[in-house]
């Protein structure tokens, strides 16, 4: 009954692996079914009984279906990406409580390591940690740390990628955990790769420091799996920032504003190499 109330449309059911946890999973889709025809079920976890491995099962679920969630639902592990930034602020003298204010955070529910934040909650602590740092470098930094990351199994199988096609895949098929705000997309014409974003959460005005961080990242995990710096091509929406300067340290020279996408490009050759941890 409650459940039919709700205006979500699409469902990931998660129950235990026995003859119970099955049929209550089978009689809720039916009975919402019954009252809600236009739900969709994209996907269903089946862990051990008593042996549910939180963040594993949750990354199958949002690997399954990336893009049904949305600005307020709760997914985003607090101790990952968003304690990424949090130490970058107070690695440079950023109060917690003024970086917190506002998020419904508070210190102690990153330390417990099983908070979940929405995308509202990290893009206003994405807004609180540019304000208070004032920093060019800011966002470039953070990418440097998002990155294989500390996302278990994904994060591993990022590192031990067979070439960098295989990474930046990964990348996009587990974008909602690995890149839960900008959906990064590969592209692959006869001559070129281009890996391009989307705005998964309505990101605003914090856009263009998601853009430089996800970047930074991607060029960063390139360049850490194949052992070199590679040649990528930028392009970016907004004109040339003030601080472009920034970009010439921590991206490249091959830089394109006022473009009419934001993605990098890279000969697809690259792509293909083995790389040496292979």
């Amino acid at each position: 009954e409650e459940a039919a109330k709700l205006p979500a449309k699409r469902w990931a059911t998660i129950a235990p692996n026995y003859e119970y946890g099955q049929s209550a999973v089978a009689s809720f889709k039916e009975l919402l079914k019954a009252k809600r025809p236009d739900v969709e079920f994209v996907s269903e976890q089946w862990p051990a009984q008593g042996k549910i491995d939180a963040g594993s099962t949750l990354t199958a679920t949002m690997a399954s279906k990336p893009d049904w969630y949305e600005r307020d639902s709760r997914f985003i592990a607090a101790h990952q990406q968003p304690a990424c930034l949090i130490d970058l602020c107070l690695s440079r003298g950023i109060d917690s409580h003024r970086l917190l204010r506002g998020t419904g955070l508070f210190h102690a529910d990153i330390l417990a390591g099983n908070t979940l934040i929405s995308p509202e909650q990290f893009l206003l602590l994405i807004d609180n940690a540019q304000r208070l740092l004032g920093a060019d470098d800011s966002s470039f930094l953070f990418g440097q740390r998002l990155l294989p990351g500390h996302h278990g199994a994904a994060s591993q199988a990022l590192a031990l990628a067979g070439n960098l096609q295989q990474a930046l895949e990964l990348l996009g098929e587990l974008r909602a955990l690995l890149a839960p705000l900008l959906s990064p997309r590969l592209l692959l014409d006869e001559h070129y790769a281009y890996v391009y974003w989307l705005d998964s959460c309505g990101a605003g005005v914090q856009q263009r420091f998601l853009l430089e961080a996800s970047m930074t990242a991607v060029v960063a995990l390139a360049r850490q799996l194949c052992g070199e710096r590679l040649p990528w091509q930028f392009h970016f929406t907004h004109g040339q920032p003030r601080y472009v300067e920034q970009y010439w340290v921590h991206l490249g020279e091959d830089l394109h504003f006022n473009s009419p996408y934001n993605l990098l490009r890279l000969p697809r050759h690259y792509l293909t190499r083995a790389l040496p941890q292979a």
